[in-house]
């Protein structure tokens, strides 16, 4: 099988109700002969796969064939997904509720009758009420866990019913052999009741939580309306479903509905919320010419659009995919997890009944052999510990993404905590990336002297096909001034330097002081001696070899720009400044922003070549950028940050993309990273303290079942419950964010 063939796939997995369950599904995906790698995720219910188109089909019915249902997760069926989960979801909650409140009913009376007895040493209750009570509870309330563990069994594998069901069936088997056989012993009915209650009342509690881990990428699914205003060739509107349509369509987007696909507004002028996709709080102004972000909110004005991306080329859909996908991957310490967990059910299952026979032949105590030996399978149940990295992280990633952080790269949360440099290009991160034309030097030309229009109309028609933000300042000047363009016959692009380009039969080269030497080319000691006194990008114009002028650009400096570098700077990372501008222009931009390390007149490969020397020389490195120029950068740091107004190139390359081009999310990203890796480590920590605590004072005999059963479920509340915390982040500024 070819690299090439491979697709990466997310699939929903409906019915799952362990990590031991997800473990089992991994492995026998991960099994199959035409699948790269799988992740399963238990928390969003989630499996990642890379598999041949072809053999996507097998995958799909493997995993209905251990039990589950699937449902293709690609942007078309995404609503159909969501909507099938959440019919599971509510299914399932509407049971649990039942069995919850049914158990509870029967086992409350067991529960004071067990107190009694621990307390005055008199059951309120006879044997046979109780057997009358439990019995229900354990039979038709819990018999989700005996349907789970049969589920297991039958595919080979164990999880957390199988212990719930061979503790409890243990404990109340017993009890009934005492009872009907008349023996002089204890019976133990309350304790598997309570169990099974306490185990219930744990996954409701539970199941509620973790919904809100999903919240953000729940609201996200929502934002794409159904339908669509569609405009035919005589302009008449008519509602048509979204899939019909098609790039080119005309849609009309009325006051208050959701901008349906991305996409270009063609007519009218209002303000759209894009909070919900970028974080940005205030209200943007469209009109014709802007591009238009699929899930926006109009505001007061109808806005008539050319649909220019659909389906999974879509914003939404590709911050959808990408959030998926890394909730779906596993960080590198649930790896290990995962292999604990493999082996811990049945380590448990050999700890439990050891103790049993320790205490029943070594002490000859059958009834503290029964309690060790229930309370051992029921406080060992993994939940906990399967939980505790995945809730965390799509609690982490779901705040960032409300705050405008794409999170690509599970890695991230692992490597931010080592960062200690943060390189920066500046053009669009530190700076607006809008410049504008500030100043024209005109240099004579053969016998005559040009004029200021005629250099920016020259510089203007050669740059006309170029999409770099300096050439896009230099046409718009041109506008402006209405000068004509000549058109362009050839165009070569130099990265870093500038464009040659033919124009009307003439060579015309505007670029920097590099593109100049390439060329061969002398600038005029009176035009360098009037450059050198700005501070700002210049760009030379020539034709046919001679210097015919030159203008200045300028940037302006991002207003957060100064905020990110002092926030960088308290979390332990010095910031550097690489740039293609002029010594002068980034030697003023480093001082305005308190930056010691620059460098000025990079190309994209002196770039790359300078983070990966910084990183080979013990550097931890993140690398901020946002064009075509700096996706060799953002590929040889250890973390790649694309700006989210920046070239596809550079998002497709970087690990996290900023949805909004405030370098403050930069700092933001870093934070967010470690506090969820800290969660994590947090989670683990506890889950495995918990059992490593738990497991041994059970088999010792100093743990009742019933007590076990309500410890075992709310270490589970708690790692969930520790998870959300993360979701009440929110970036140092508070300026610029919303909620998703």
């Amino acid at each position: 099988m070819t690299e090439a063939a491979l697709n990466e796939y997310q699939i929903a997995v409906i019915g799952m109700r362990c990590q031991g369950c997800a473990n089992k599904v991994q492995r026998e995906i991960q099994q199959l002969p035409q699948v790269d790698h799988a992740a399963v995720n238990f928390a969003s219910g989630l499996l990642s796969v890379a598999v041949t188109e072809e053999a996507l089909s097998q995958v799909v019915d493997k995993v209905k064939g251990l039990g589950y249902q699937a449902v293709l997760s690609d942007f078309a069926s995404n609503r159909q997904r969501q909507q099938a989960q959440q019919q599971q979801t509510k299914n399932e909650q509407q049971q649990q509720r039942i069995n919850l409140l049914g158990s509870w009913i029967l086992a409350f009376p067991l529960l004071i009758n067990m107190i009694s007895m621990l307390l005055f040493e008199q059951p309120l209750f006879s044997e046979w009420w109780q057997l009358f009570l439990a019995t229900p509870v354990q039979w038709w309330f819990g018999r989700q866990f005996y349907l789970g563990a049969i589920k297991a069994a039958k595919a080979r594998y164990t999880n957390m019913d199988v212990l719930i069901t061979l503790g409890t069936a243990t404990a109340y088997s017993y009890s009934l052999v005492v009872l009907l056989g008349g023996l002089e012993q204890p019976v133990y009915f309350e304790g598997a009741a309570l169990v099974i209650s306490f185990v219930l009342l744990g996954n409701w509690l539970e199941s509620r939580a973790t919904i809100k881990t999903t919240s953000a990428l729940t609201r996200l699914l929502e934002l794409q309306p159904e339908t669509v205003n569609k405009l035919d060739a005589n302009q008449q509107v008519t509602e048509q479903p979204l899939i019909s349509v098609r790039v080119g369509d005309l849609l009309l987007v009325k006051p208050g509905e959701k901008v349906p696909v991305d996409g270009e507004v063609v007519s009218g002028t209002s303000e759209l919320d894009e909070s919900i996709v970028t974080g940005e709080s205030m209200p943007v102004v469209k009109q014709a010419g802007d591009e238009l972000i699929t899930g926006s909110i109009n505001g007061g004005q109808a806005l008539t659009m050319q649909a220019t991306r659909v389906g999974d080329d879509t914003t939404l859909a590709k911050i959808i995919n990408w959030i998926e996908q890394v909730q779906s991957n596993k960080a590198p310490v649930q790896r290990l997890v995962d292999k604990v967990s493999q082996y811990f059910v049945p380590v448990v299952c050999v700890i439990a009944i050891t103790a049993g026979l320790v205490w029943w032949l070594g002490a000859g105590d059958v009834n503290q052999a029964i309690l060790a030996l229930v309370a051992v399978l029921v406080i060992a149940c993994p939940c906990a510990l399967g939980l505790a990295t995945p809730v965390a992280i799509m609690s982490g990633t779901g705040a960032a993404a409300k705050a405008g952080i794409l999170i690509k790269d599970i890695a991230v949360l692992e490597q931010s905590r080592q960062v200690n440099k943060v390189v920066f290009d500046k053009t669009g991160t530190l700076t607006q990336g809008r410049p504008a034309v500030s100043k024209v030097i005109v240099n004579f030309y053969k016998e005559g002297e040009i004029t200021q229009q005629q250099v920016m109309g020259i510089a203007a028609s050669a740059q006309q096909a170029s999409e770099h933000l300096l050439a896009k300042a230099t046409i718009e000047y041109a506008k402006k001034h209405d000068l004509a363009f000549k058109p362009v016959e050839q165009l070569d692009n130099y990265p870093g330097e500038g464009i040659a380009a033919a124009v009307e039969g003439q060579q015309v080269i505007v670029g920097n002081s590099k593109l100049l030497d390439r060329f061969g080319l002398t600038c005029p000691e009176q035009l360098v001696n009037q450059v050198s006194q700005e501070s700002a990008s210049v760009a030379y114009v020539a034709v046919d070899d001679q210097i015919i002028g030159a203008y200045l650009l300028t940037d302006p400096i991002q207003l957060s720009a100064n905020q990110a570098v002092s926030q960088l700077q308290q979390l332990g990372c010095q910031s550097e400044l690489l740039s293609g501008d002029g010594k002068r222009v980034v030697a003023n931009v480093a001082k305005e922003l308190a930056i010691n390390e620059w460098q000025a007149e990079v190309s994209p490969e002196q770039k790359a070549l300078r983070v990966t020397a910084l990183r080979e020389s013990g550097n931890c490195v993140a690398m901020v950028g946002d064009g075509v120029n700096d996706a060799p950068a953002l590929a040889a740091a250890d973390i790649g940050i694309a700006m989210g107004s920046g070239t596809d190139v550079a998002k497709e390359t970087a690990a996290v993309t900023l949805l909004r081009p405030d370098p403050i999310l930069v700092p933001a990203t870093l934070e967010i990273a470690r506090k969820t890796y800290w969660k994590i480590r947090q989670n683990l920590f506890w889950a495995f303290f918990f059992n490593s605590l738990a497991i041994p004072v059970a088999a010792l005999g100093y743990l009742n079942p019933a007590v076990a059963g309500a410890a075992m479920a709310f270490s589970s509340l708690f790692v969930v419950t520790n998870s959300l915390f993360l979701q009440q982040w929110r970036p140092a500024n508070k300026v610029g964010v919303s909620g998703v």
